[in-house]
């Protein structure tokens, strides 16, 4: 499968000023890939950008600036695929959630408050 960079992308802003460790960081340049057909997501970084894609299309969804900052990482810009042929948004506060869930979760293992 090609990943397929985002073809309209609309800036987010209201992203999480986690500064994350060093070791985190090192965990998400790790990356995800897809396992099964269940799995819809693809995480891979290039430089200093975190990038989402989805599994079965190749398309580009979200991509994370990183800036190293005083003790670790910190996000400094959101992007989201904004063409709704490729993907249908939500809202921006779902975006940005999902986004964190994808890193949190799939990336880091941590546990995610269902509430």
């Amino acid at each position: 499968m090609t990943n397929l960079p985002i073809s309209i992308p609309q800036s987010l802003r209201g992203f999480t000023t986690r500064v994350w460790t060093p070791d985190e960081w090192a965990r998400i340049q790790q990356g995800h890939v897809s396992r099964d057909m269940d799995d819809r997501w693809v995480l891979f970084v290039e430089d200093d950008t975190l990038f989402a894609h989805r599994s079965w299309t190749g398309f580009g969804i979200y991509s994370a600036t990183f800036v190293e900052v005083e003790g670790g990482w910190r996000v400094a810009e959101v992007w989201v695929e904004s063409d709704p042929e490729r993907y249908r948004r939500r809202s921006d506060a779902h975006d940005l959630a999902l986004l964190e869930t994808l890193i949190r979760g799939t990336l880091l293992g941590e546990e995610q408050d269902p509430s």
